[in-house]
């Protein structure tokens, strides 16, 4: 199923122009329903990072989209996760051929089916605070079945990207209106965590003479070996105090 441009540009129009929704979560549970209706896929869901910099389920569709968010979040690894931390658009054909999350695939496949995974990166002030996601129950090649010519395929990227910065921008008119709700107070730790990472990742780089990609894998085994969040590491390399609140 391809994206049809003329139901996207309307259901964003749509959801751009509605009444302000006062309560934050109810205002990005409806964004996420439409995404899930845009893509014709069999769910989609949200994640934040919480204080410590992990990805947290806020909200999904379905019990089973609820699920794929939960098992990332216990594991720290998955298509949200790598969209998230490299902020970029991560997609997966089919979960059980992919070989970059083996633990993820026999966790899901063990308890319920879930095949195709489209990620974006949600932003906040420009930087990743969280995660849009779709996920298919059969393979499902994101972005056209046809390989062969880069760029004529980029619809369904393209398409979640314009969702997940309609989330930023839903986020950052809440906050400009103070509210003051749990989840409001998580994105304000959210982006605290991720400036950290960014900093240290920046430190690496002037450090060890590394790229970003190697810092931030650098960052992310530490954090695994010792079974710590990488804003926790990211903290401790450049001297700071680790907080969870």
């Amino acid at each position: 199923m391809h994206i049809d441009p003329e139901a996207l540009d309307a259901s964003l129009r749509a959801l751009r122009h509605a009444p302000r929704e006062p309560d934050l979560e109810r205002a990005l549970g409806t964004v996420v329903q439409a995404v899930q209706r845009i893509f014709g896929c069999d769910g989609a869901g949200l994640m934040f990072t919480d204080p410590s910099g992990a990805l947290r389920y806020v909200t999904a569709t379905d019990e089973l989209g609820r699920g794929l968010e939960v098992v990332q979040a216990e594991l720290g690894e998955g298509p949200c996760v790598e969209a998230y931390l490299r902020a970029r658009v991560v997609s997966c054909d089919d979960l059980t051929g992919d070989r970059r999350w083996p633990v993820l695939a026999r966790r899901l496949n063990g308890a319920a089916r879930v095949r195709g995974v489209l990620a974006a990166p949600v932003r906040l002030a420009g930087t990743p605070v969280g995660c849009l996601n779709l996920y298919a129950t059969e393979p499902r090649p994101w972005d056209g079945a046809d390989r062969r010519s880069p760029g004529r395929h980029d619809a369904d990227r393209h398409a979640l990207a314009a969702y997940a910065e309609l989330i930023e921008q839903t986020i950052a008119a809440s906050l400009a209106a103070e509210h003051t709700g749990a989840l409001a107070r998580q994105l304000e730790h959210a982006l605290h965590s991720r400036v950290m990472i960014e900093r240290a990742i920046g430190f690496l780089m002037a450090d060890r003479g590394v790229d970003a990609g190697e810092a931030f894998e650098r960052l992310r085994r530490e954090a695994r070996s010792g079974r710590r969040r990488v804003a926790h590491v990211a903290a401790e390399l450049l001297g700071e105090p680790i907080t969870d609140a």
